[in-house]
């Protein structure tokens, strides 16, 4: 893997429309052709006023134009924010990956780099000196890696977008390689019967609708992210996500994904899915995880079940 920092953003001048229609300055051309080269697009930022700053906004404002042909259109993304405060920029990633969505950028869901109280994890230099944070890193560019050979098949060339403090950080360690293919965890149970793979919950009497559907997805919200929502079909779902780690890093080989639903018009009944895929080669194999199973079956039975 190699990584290639754009540090010229602060070059860039406002988005204007009338003059991107005339042509792209200098500095936005340069980046530009920096994401289309690559095969991938790292961003690293701190996080202001609860969201991205402004300089790195209008970055992406001047390289997704036009919307057609813009290289950020597939291009496979990964997200690492840092704060001195105690929230380590997770807004803005959020409010980052909401643009990813109007420019189609595949930007990978997990694992998640987000580090609180970053000053503690620096010497004077402006080096990374926690090792904690910088095994982290080492398998989230790992796992993004992975990620990119997934979405685009090609060699992995990064282009950083650093910001702040974050512009100087460096990893002086090798990076390792992936984890070996070793078959799929214990907990997978390859499968399509419905009756194997769903657990049905009795809620109990006297719950509000509101107040099942908000139990379910606090319950989800808690420790995954919820990519489908349908409060008034009484249905959440989870996006696959790669959460078994070998050797401390996701193998990405293996999937899987959370279905709670609530059945009939009165919701006097819940079902919940842990949907898992294994990767063999050019195929995969669908089934279940049955420790995801039982783990968010018991919890929301805990919440919402008859006691």
């Amino acid at each position: 893997m190699q990584i290639e920092i754009f540090d010229r953003l602060g070059e860039i001048p406002p988005y204007d429309d009338d003059v991107e229609v005339v042509g792209k300055p200098e500095p936005v051309r340069a980046l530009v052709d920096a994401v289309r080269a690559a095969d991938g697009l790292l961003v690293v930022t701190p996080e202001y006023n609860y969201s991205i700053p402004g300089v790195l906004k209008n970055a992406i404002d001047w390289v997704s134009r036009p919307p057609k042909t813009t290289p950020l259109k597939g291009k496979p993304a990964a997200i690492m924010s840092a704060s001195i405060g105690i929230s380590g920029g997770m807004r803005a990633q959020y409010h980052l990956r909401q643009a990813f969505v109007f420019t189609e950028t595949q930007a990978m869901l997990k694992p998640e780099v987000i580090i609180p109280k970053a000053a503690e994890r620096f010497d004077a230099d402006v080096r990374l000196v926690d090792e904690s944070t910088r095994e982290l890193i080492r398998g989230f560019l790992v796992a993004f890696g992975e990620w990119t050979r997934r979405m685009s098949v090609v060699a992995v060339l990064l282009v950083a977008l650093g910001l702040g403090a974050c512009s100087h950080v460096q990893l002086r360690s090798p990076i390792a390689t992936g984890p070996a293919l070793d078959g799929p965890p214990s907990t997978f149970v390859q499968t399509t019967s419905d009756t194997r793979s769903i657990r049905v919950i009795d809620v109990q009497p006297g719950q509000t609708k509101a107040a099942l559907f908000k139990d379910a997805s606090d319950l989800l919200t808690q420790k995954y992210s919820i990519d489908v929502t349908d409060p008034k079909a009484g249905f959440l779902m989870t996006p696959w996500q790669s959460n078994f780690m070998r050797g401390g890093v996701p193998d990405l080989h293996y999937r899987t994904r959370i279905v709670i639903r609530f059945i009939g018009d009165d919701w006097k009944q819940v079902s919940v899915r842990a949907e898992a895929n294994w990767q063999r080669g050019d195929e995969w194999d669908i089934g279940l995880d049955t420790k995801l199973l039982d783990d968010v079956s018991n919890e929301l039975a805990a919440r919402v079940g008859k006691k």
